[in-house]
C-alpha cells in the first residue's frame, strides 16, 4: 500500500492520479473534538457523537498526474472567432470553479 497509487476519476473535472507516501502512521491526531447531535428531549443512548476534524494539506498523498477531461460538455459551438478562415471546436466544460472553455 505505501508503494500503491490511486486513480481519482471526475465527474465535473479533471481526473487525478496520486501515489500514496505513507499511511496515516504519524502521532499527529487531527480529531480535535465530538459534537452531538440528537434532539435534546431524546434519550442519551440515541444522541450520535460525532469527530470534528481540522482541514489539512494532503500529507500521504502526491499528485503525480492530472489528466484533462472534457466531462460534462455543457455546449459546443464551432465558429471562426480569431478570422482565421478556419472554424474551430469550442467547448464550454464542467462546472462551477473548475469550469473552463476548451
Amino acid at each position: 500500500l505505501r508503494a500503491g497509487f490511486l486513480f481519482a476519476a471526475s465527474e465535473f473535472s479533471n481526473h487525478r492520479l496520486y501515489q500514496f507516501q505513507g499511511i496515516g502512521d504519524d502521532e499527529d491526531d487531527s480529531i480535535i473534538g465530538y459534537m452531538t447531535i440528537g434532539e435534546e428531549d431524546t434519550a442519551e443512548e440515541d444522541q450520535e457523537e460525532l469527530p470534528l476534524f481540522r482541514p489539512r494539506a494532503l500529507k500521504n498523498l502526491l499528485l503525480i498526474d492530472d489528466i484533462e477531461s472534457l466531462s460534462p460538455i455543457l455546449d459546443c459551438k464551432i465558429m471562426d472567432l480569431v478570422r482565421e478562415d478556419t472554424p474551430q471546436l469550442y467547448a464550454l466544460c464542467g462546472r462551477g470553479p473548475q469550469s473552463s472553455l476548451r
